[in-house]
């Protein structure tokens, strides 16, 4: 994933802006998955079924 970011840095008093920084930048990841798998369907109310709720 890539994308464009702007920047700002604090003044020394905290007021303010001193300057603005703009540029590209770019992210990865290396795909996982945890204990249970976002193609599985458990059943409601289990353990797996609130992991992949909460995950995927």
């Amino acid at each position: 994933m890539s994308g464009n970011y702007k920047a700002k840095t604090c003044n020394s008093s905290g007021t303010g802006w001193t300057k603005t920084g703009y540029g590209k930048a770019r992210s990865w990841t290396v795909p996982a998955e945890g204990g249970v798998k976002c193609t599985e369907k458990p059943k409601k109310g289990t353990i797996k079924r609130a992991a992949k709720d909460g995950y995927c």
